[in-house]
């Protein structure tokens, strides 16, 4: 009776790992890595940042400039210090995006608040993607000008510096920095009064 009850569990042992096996070596549909239209961003031509750098840059700066909200120049300056934090590596499943086409994205982005589904039909550049590109090139930006723009004054000299620096720039005399506000227009509500005229 033993010998059969084992014969019994080998057999159901054996037949439930041949079920197994057959389970896994059946062909799955494969998950798309990633949609045709947006795999034909590689090819250097059929999105808007192909045309923005082999077309506007070189023929119309002004169109360049309204585009991104800088010119070329400026672009190239930030470029050059937040390269290296903002680069990924291609691997051997696709061609990492470039620096220049994350920060180009990122920048237009900054510049319209386009969204990023908007956006990933203009670059071919995935959505989700788009949303880790504009946070990590911010980062890498405050990272890189904090230390450049936004460095706080240690001593009495760097202070008089900045009030010297600005008297010849503004003709302004013993300031030590600005702020500006922006005009907005809006429509009040009939019943606001002169107040929110002004």
């Amino acid at each position: 009776m033993k010998l059969n009850l084992q014969r019994y569990h080998v057999a159901i042992s054996t037949t439930a790992i041949v079920l197994l096996i057959n389970h896994y070596l059946k062909k799955k549909s494969r998950r798309i890595w990633t949609k045709k239209w947006l795999q034909r961003r590689t090819d250097g031509q059929n999105n808007i940042l192909a045309m923005l750098n082999k077309e506007l840059v070189l023929e119309d700066p002004t169109s360049y400039r309204n585009f991104l909200r800088m010119s070329h120049h400026q672009f190239d300056y930030i470029l050059n210090l937040i390269s290296d934090i903002i680069k990924k590596n291609d691997t051997n499943m696709r061609e990492a995006i470039s620096s220049r086409d994350r920060l180009e994205v990122a920048i237009r982005f900054l510049a319209t608040g386009e969204s990023f589904r908007s956006l990933m039909y203009s670059t071919r550049i995935h959505e989700s993607t788009i949303s880790k590109i504009v946070m990590e090139v911010c980062l890498a930006i405050v990272q890189i000008m904090q230390r450049l723009y936004l460095k706080t004054p240690n001593t009495k000299e760097e202070w008089k510096k900045i009030s010297v620096e600005f008297d010849e720039m503004w003709q302004f005399p013993n300031c030590l920095g600005s702020l500006d506000g922006k005009h907005i227009t809006f429509k009040p509500p009939i019943s606001a009064g002169s107040y929110y005229f002004n």
